[in-house]
Parts: C-alpha cells; sequence; structure tokens
C-alpha cells in the first residue's frame, strides 16, 4: 500500500482514525514507524512542556540545533535541552562511526527542511487536539436550566367582617347606636411667609478674627522719637514691627541694622528686616564696616558697599547722595559726592548737588601732608611722589619684585617708627583710586607688639574712594603672631599693596588721616 501522510499517521497516533491497517503498514514500513514515533514523541513533548522563557531557543534556532549547531543555553535550560532530545532521531547503537562529509552549504537546507517539519507537526498537534471543556463552553449555547416551581408564602389574609354573635332573645332587642360624628375636612392651612431677618444674639464675649503674625523690628532709638499712625493720629508705639509707617517727631537717631541713621523732624519711614524705606523727608546714614543695612527709595534698593569699610549717606525721598565709599543700586554703582535724582524708578546722575553733607561726629587728630615734599622725602620705602590726575600731587606705588603682590606703596614715620597711639575711637581714613580691576590690601605696623596688621578690601575701580577703618577692627597678619591690637597700641607705618606677579597695575592715594569717631 502507499505509505500514508503525516497528518494521517499523527490523527491515528491521536485515536481518530481506525489503525487497523495503518498498523499493519507500520509493522511492515521501517520508514513510516520512524515517522511514527517522532511524531508521537513531539506531541508527547508538546504536552508536558512548559512555556518557553526570554532566552529559550525559538524554531529556527532549535533547528539548526537538530542540524548539529550547538547551542550554550541547551546546556542550563532543561526544557530546550527535552525539547532537543525529543526532536532528535533516535539511532539504534551501533560499534562502527560513519561519518558523513557534507559540503558547507548543505547546512542552511537541512536546517530549513527541520524548521519546516517542527512547523508542521505543532500545526497538526493544535489542529487534532481534542477541544477543551473551555472550548466547548466557549462555542455551546447555554443549556435552558428547568426553574423551580415557585412557592407561594402565604401572608397574614385581610381582616374578614366576623359573624355577628347571635343575641339571646331573652335580653331584647338592641339599643341604636348614637350616630357617631363624621370627620371633618380640616380648613386649608395658610401657607408659612417668610419670617423677617431677625437680628442674631451676640455673645458676651465676642472674639475677634485673627490677625496675621507680625514680626517686631529691633530699633534703639538713641535720641527724638518715633510714632505710628493709629485711628488717624500719631501715637508713640509699645513695639515697633515690620511695615508699620514710623514718623521722627524732632530730629531722631536710630540703631538699626548696624547702622546709625539720623531722621530729619517728620521724615516718614518702615523698617523690614534690615532695610529702611524712606517714603517723607530726609536721612544721613553712616554704615560701619559689615553692616546689612540697605535703603530703600520706593521700590529702588540702594545698598552699601559696606563689606569690609564704612559707608555714609544722605538722602531724601527722590534723591541720594554717598558722601564716603560706594554703594550700588543693581549694576549701577554710586560714587562719592556724586547726587542721584529718583524718577520712575530709574536713578540718574545729576551735574549738581543740593543735599547737605551729613554732620560730622569725629575729630581729626593727625592728617600726611601729601603736598609738603619735608612729609614725604625719605618715607617712602616703597611708591613715590606724583601728579594727582586732577591737579596737585598725590602717593603711587612702584612694582613690588620677588613678592605676591604686583605693587606696593608704603609710608613709615622715620626712626622711632611712633605716629600714634591707639584709642577704642581712634580710626584711619584714606582716599584712593584704581584703574584696573585688582586686588587690594591696607596694612600697618603695630610697634608695640611687632607684628603687622591688615585687611583685604572691596575696590572701588575707576571712581576715587574713601575708605574709614577702626584700628582696633583691623586684624592681625595670618600666619604671624597671635597677637590682638589694643588701647595703647603704637603703630609706625601704613601702606598698600596690589595685584599679583606680573600685573600691570597702579593705585593712587590723595589722602591719609588718623582720627576719632563717636562710636
Amino acid at each position: 500500500m502507499n505509505c500514508p501522510s503525516a497528518e494521517v499517521l499523527s490523527r491515528s497516533i491521536d485515536g481518530l482514525v481506525p489503525g487497523g491497517k495503518i498498523e499493519a503498514h507500520l509493522q511492515a514500513c521501517g520508514a513510516c514507524s520512524a515517522k511514527a514515533a517522532e511524531l508521537k514523541g513531539a506531541g508527547e513533548w508538546l504536552k508536558r512542556v512548559a512555556a518557553p522563557g526570554p532566552a529559550c531557543l525559538t524554531p529556527d534556532e532549535m533547528a539548526l540545533a537538530i542540524g548539529g549547531r550547538l547551542f550554550p543555553h541547551v546546556d542550563t535550560c532543561p526544557r530546550c535541552a527535552a525539547e532537543l532530545r525529543d526532536l532528535k532521531p533516535r539511532k539504534k547503537g551501533t560499534t562502527k562511526l560513519r561519518v558523513v562529509k557534507r559540503p558547507p552549504s548543505a547546512m542552511p537546507m537541512i536546517a530549513a527542511a527541520a524548521a519546516l517539519l517542527i512547523a508542521a507537526v505543532v500545526a497538526v498537534f493544535f489542529a487534532t487536539r481534542p477541544p477543551s471543556k473551555a472550548d466547548v463552553a466557549k462555542t455551546e449555547p447555554p443549556k435552558a436550566v428547568p426553574r423551580e416551581p415557585e412557592r407561594r408564602v402565604e401572608g397574614p389574609k385581610p381582616d374578614e367582617p366576623k359573624p355577628a354573635p347571635e343575641r339571646d332573645p331573652r335580653i331584647g332587642p338592641e339599643a341604636p347606636k348614637p350616630d357617631e360624628p363624621k370627620p371633618q375636612p380640616k380648613p386649608d392651612e395658610p401657607k408659612s411667609q417668610p419670617k423677617p431677618d431677625e437680628p442674631k444674639p451676640v455673645p458676651d464675649n465676642p472674639t475677634k478674627p485673627e490677625e496675621p503674625a507680625r514680626t517686631e523690628v529691633a530699633i534703639v532709638i538713641k535720641s527724638g522719637s518715633v510714632t505710628i499712625s493709629e485711628g488717624g493720629k500719631w501715637v508713640k508705639p509699645a513695639r515697633v514691627f515690620e511695615g508699620v509707617a514710623l514718623r521722627a517727631d524732632g530730629k531722631t537717631k536710630i540703631d538699626f541694622a548696624g547702622a546709625k541713621v539720623t531722621l530729619d523732624a517728620g521724615a516718614e519711614f518702615s523698617l523690614a528686616k534690615s532695610r529702611l524705606s524712606l517714603s517723607k523727608g530726609g536721612l544721613s546714614a553712616e554704615i560701619p564696616t559689615g553692616s546689612k543695612f540697605a535703603l530703600m527709595l520706593g521700590t529702588t534698593a540702594i545698598v552699601p558697599q559696606a563689606k569690609t569699610s564704612r559707608v555714609i549717606l544722605v538722602a531724601r525721598e527722590d534723591r541720594v547722595v554717598v558722601d564716603e565709599g560706594s554703594a550700588k543700586s543693581g549694576d549701577l554703582l554710586l560714587g562719592e559726592n556724586e547726587e542721584f535724582d529718583l524718577k520712575k524708578g530709574l536713578l540718574t546722575a545729576k551735574k549738581s548737588r543740593s543735599l547737605a553733607p551729613m554732620a560730622a561726629r569725629e575729630a581729626l587728630t593727625w592728617k600726611l601732608d601729601i603736598q609738603s615734599n619735608n612729609a614725604t622725602r625719605g618715607k617712602l620705602p616703597e611708591g613715590r611722589l606724583g601728579n594727582h590726575p586732577g591737579g596737585g600731587r598725590a602717593l603711587s606705588s612702584t612694582p613690588y619684585e620677588n613678592s605676591v603682590y604686583a605693587a606696593s606703596l608704603r609710608w613709615f614715620a622715620g626712626g622711632d617708627y611712633d605716629t600714634f597711639a591707639v584709642k577704642q575711637t581712634t580710626a584711619v581714613r584714606f582716599r584712593y583710586f584704581l584703574k584696573d580691576a585688582t586686588n587690594l590690601r591696607f596694612s600697618m605696623r603695630n610697634r608695640t607688639k611687632d607684628e603687622n596688621f591688615g585687611i583685604d578690601l572691596d575696590p572701588v575701580v575707576g571712581k576715587w574712594t574713601t575708605v574709614t577703618l577702626f584700628v582696633t577692627d583691623i586684624p592681625v597678619n595670618t600666619g604671624g603672631r597671635a597677637v590682638t591690637c589694643e588701647p595703647g597700641d603704637k603703630y609706625g607705618w601704613f601702606g598698600w599693596n596690589i595685584g599679583k606677579p606680573g600685573d600691570k597695575v597702579e593705585i593712587l592715594v590723595d589722602q591719609f588721616e588718623v582720627l576719632e569717631i563717636e562710636k
């Protein structure tokens, strides 16, 4: 007989085709018997194999593995190993080894044939497997379920009129009952009218709404007084809070944010953190080194550059002048003795000055006469006496070799090196000019402690700038002796160092004074 197809063999193995003739053919045909064994093994494997993992061999790779290609994954995966073992044709054992040489081009054809064989086996298996219960449930229409007869639950029956009991004829006829009054319909009730709003009862102790928390301002009134507006009147406050409008009654001096502020009579202002907002009148302020005081004119902030030196300014609500040091408003630098008007939130430099300078609270004790040759002859170990750009004379630095600085200017008193003795209120003041941006350090020699004291300044470029420093605030040089300046110490020389080696920089100094300033 002719050999049956793979589909007929698979259906015979599954018991879907009578297998009498096919079994007889398999006993006589070795090829069909081997093919039936492979199909049976593949079917059993498909029934028991688990779902493949992400690293398992694809059908194409499995076909190549059947053809002899090695995949390391098979050695670690029981599923792929079982699949490869079941799909490979089983050979009878022999003691002889037969080596068949194939051309390299035959491998792809064998792999493709094996892949087609696997695909056919899988398709036949899924096409011929018996339907599962879930599949039957999806295809069969739902069976009608016989309904149980409804059970009636008898509830209490409505009251039936009970037969009147027979009357004893010996009692006589029953007396007639009086007519019961019939219920009368109620007259229509008038619709309720809305009641007028009645005043709600006021509790005995009404509670006021909570006011937002206010921050108290630290202010010290040195002289005069300040008042706040309440109910249209100016009254003295028990405490001062941020943002509250204040007024100076007469000329008033206050300490605020480290600054000493003098307010003109009638000046109106408010305070917040370290800012004073001036809304009316005028003031003057001395801002010492390290203070964070700032002045607000409307929405324009004026920030004194008091990081390393004192700043003095005077202002009204629409103008400001810096008398000493410098200040900034955004990117605008406010130099000394230059008045700026405030218009529409912008500061504009004026050609002339209208505000009077701040009243001095100081006493001059010594001044270097730079215009005199005797004051500088033989007393400038570094530096020289040159011409002032505005006329006259000024001290100028000279290159400083073999140092960490580019240029130096130093003056000393002479043989005894003693210029002045320090008090708690002693300060030095000088005015300098820098043409180029560079670093700036001021130094002094404490002869009593035999050590140099110095401070790095925040330099201003392109404008003549005055610096005032309390002597006791100048620290000792780092790396030197651990000493401090105390009242009674004597100082002998002072100087300035700028730049780094190789820089072409120069500093000009046209004023140097020793004075006593009230603290």
